[in-house]
């Protein structure tokens, strides 16, 4: 992996750091971290489908982003909604980002045990 790549994963890592307690809030910081790079901003958490185009965005995770068994962030590219759902089921965890406006959806399920060795 070139260091290019990784370029912002040490500083967002250190802002979060404290935060961490389980192997998916590792993973569902790294998307983060991949759609923050890939132009995305966040606008809070939740899936409620109503925000204004004019809102600002964030590099950074909301305060509360881990504090249930589920996730649910919100995130805005080119003037239009996605949501990131996580969900650990049986021995995965399964990630959607959905585009609000078409319910496009994209999945990826992880085995978050072999994926990520410690917290």
């Amino acid at each position: 992996m070139s260091s290019e790549f990784v370029i912002g994963w040490e500083l967002m890592f250190h802002s979060i750091q404290e935060d961490i307690k389980t192997k998916e809030d590792i993973l569902v910081a790294l998307i983060h971290w991949a759609l923050i790079k890939s132009r995305f901003r966040c606008i809070g958490l939740g899936d409620d489908s109503t925000f204004t185009v004019d809102e600002p965005g964030s590099e950074l995770l909301p305060k509360g982003w881990n504090s249930k068994n589920t996730f649910a962030i919100k995130y805005t590219l080119d003037s239009q909604l996605f949501v990131l759902r996580g969900l650990l089921v049986d021995d995965e965890f399964i990630l959607n980002l959905v585009r609000v406006a078409d319910k496009n959806v994209s999945t990826l399920a992880l085995k978050h045990h072999d994926v990520v060795k410690t917290t």
